[in-house]
């Protein structure tokens, strides 16, 4: 006797409902009634000061279920509207979750339901999250950069950022911003967090290390190349001595990170830098202005009317004149024009004794006089340019495949025989 399934045996026909084809954002498509009741749940919770984890959770439970009375909400949007709470006073909003996933190396939100992530180096469009609008989009910003003491509105609407875990965060938003508010954030790589992580993996060497270490004790202005997320930073980190491992990088000489954190962007000029430089000497500081083309009027400007240009140039004046240090510039020409671009560019070319982190080519090309190689099977050093250097890997490349060409054709005569 064949078996029937239930759908034949009852006659009964099936709705071709793609449930699964459902993007965050059309679970709960009245975006109004959302934002109203978003608004007026969080206000209750600032009004009522629940500072208890168990009362917060109870609450937030009371209130959604006393918020929604009259309103005919399916299951799912009870849910989500309950998960959607829960992230914003938990967490960071929509992306809470995926600020969590290990496996999440990159995060990009380019509009309310435009939202795109970066899982081994493969860039998806994640449809399971999803803003409100806009102005969702911006709070969650403010309150990512809130505990830094940065902040974004539309006199400033653009921030660079370094997070507390050393994620690195840019936003934009109008009027800067023509499309709305777009937010990248690069989380910091965990698999490289120490000196025995990078040995083992073989990115770095005890050989490695110790050619590093006579780099910097000759002052040479290196530069540090690879890819996004593949470890800069971190080795700048390793240098500092601020990453935990059983191994280390013996130095002689302190080192000094850049950029800075400015708690208060809000503060004069002159006494951030006075914060910097206890002991500074105010001409010294105008030498320094003079050099890197700036007007001295800025030091009795608060901090955060300076253009990015010319807070990234004041704060590099202030690396430098910190005495017996050792500078590891990590990004310097992040977000400024290219006439501050130059003016930066001729003051380093001033300066001796830094390894720089960048992906400008410009300044990679002019700064620096020597480049320090650290490829699979060997390190080299090369006094130059990187075009010149990059010319010359390139010669030494097509030679290599050339002669692996002859060889190959060698042994099939070899063979022949």
């Amino acid at each position: 006797m064949n078996s029937k399934n239930f759908v034949d045996e009852f006659n009964v026909s099936l709705k071709n409902e793609e449930l699964f084809n459902v993007t965050d954002y059309e679970r709960f498509k009245n975006k109004e009634l959302l934002d109203f009741l978003r608004s007026k749940i969080i206000q209750n919770l600032i009004d009522n000061n629940i500072n208890n984890q168990k009362d917060i959770e109870s609450f937030i439970k009371d209130e959604i279920d006393y918020s929604l009375e009259g309103y005919d909400l399916s299951i799912e949007q009870r849910s989500y509207i309950y998960n959607l709470i829960d992230n914003e006073v938990n967490g960071y909003g929509p992306i809470t979750e995926l600020l969590r996933d290990k496996s999440i190396t990159e995060i990009m939100v380019n509009g309310k339901d435009d939202i795109y992530i970066e899982i081994d180096g493969k860039v998806v469009k994640d449809d399971s999250t999803s803003f409100i609008n806009d102005e969702h989009i911006i709070r969650t910003i403010q309150r990512l950069i809130q505990p830094i003491g940065r902040t974004i509105d539309s006199s400033s609407p653009m921030v660079d950022a370094r997070l507390s875990d050393g994620s690195r965060l840019n936003a934009v938003i109008p009027p800067l911003s023509l499309k709305g508010p777009v937010l990248t954030i690069r989380k910091f790589k965990q698999d490289l967090a120490n000196i025995d992580d990078f040995l083992r993996s073989g990115a770095l060497t005890n050989d490695m290390a110790l050619f590093l270490q006579a780099c910097v004790k000759a002052k040479l202005n290196i530069i540090i190349c690879g890819g996004t997320g593949s470890g800069k930073t971190t080795l700048l980190k390793l240098l500092l001595g601020e990453c935990e491992s059983n191994n280390a990088i013996s130095k002689n000489i302190e080192f000094e990170y850049f950029p800075y954190e400015i708690k208060n962007e809000n503060d004069l000029t002159i006494n951030i830098a006075y914060k910097i430089l206890p002991n500074l000497e105010e001409w010294s500081l105008y030498k320094e202005l003079n050099l890197i083309k700036m007007d001295a009027n800025i030091l009795y400007r608060n901090f955060s009317t300076l253009s990015g240009g010319e807070m990234i140039k004041f704060l590099l004046i202030c690396a430098f004149l910190k005495e017996n240090k050792f500078l590891l510039i990590d990004e310097p020409t992040n977000h400024i024009d290219e006439e501050s671009k130059d003016s930066l560019i001729e003051y380093l070319k001033q300066k001796k004794g830094f390894i720089l982190v960048s992906h400008d080519r410009k300044i990679l090309n002019e700064v620096v006089d020597h480049i320090l190689y650290i490829g699979k099977q060997n390190i080299t050093l090369e006094q130059g340019t990187y075009n010149s250097w990059k010319f010359n890997k390139t010669n030494r490349d097509n030679n290599e495949i050339e002669q692996n060409k002859r060889l190959k054709n060698d042994i099939m005569k070899l063979d022949a025989i």
